[in-house]
């Protein structure tokens, strides 16, 4: 067993609600379809990527790809900034990407 994790990563997506407050709970109406069905999807509107890997997310052929991430992740920033809200896994991801080390030029 000794070396088997040595090159395992592993990765996670979260979505968080745009509201202070959760109220999106899952309930049954009558007719069975359930609470939120029907209703405005939205775009991403900001990210944080920590070790993110360019081949999975990024066409490395396109510039536009890179100029992408690094809007959706300022966008992010100044949103949070906005709210005057520190957001633990935003900071610990900004804090350690390498999208602002040139990680991810093309």
């Amino acid at each position: 067993m000794k070396g088997i994790t040595k090159n395992v990563s592993a990765s996670f997506l979260t979505y968080h609600t745009l509201s202070s407050t959760f109220q999106d709970v899952a309930e049954e109406k009558p007719d069975g379809e359930r609470k939120g069905e029907g209703g405005i999807r939205f775009s991403p509107f900001g990210l944080a990527a920590y070790k993110m890997q360019n081949d999975v997310w990024l066409n490395t052929h396109i510039q536009k790809d890179y100029e992408n991430l690094c809007d959706l992740q300022n966008a992010a920033g100044s949103w949070l900034k906005q709210l005057s809200y520190s957001h633990h896994d935003f900071n610990f991801f900004t804090a350690h990407s390498n999208m602002e080390h040139g990680g991810y030029s093309l």
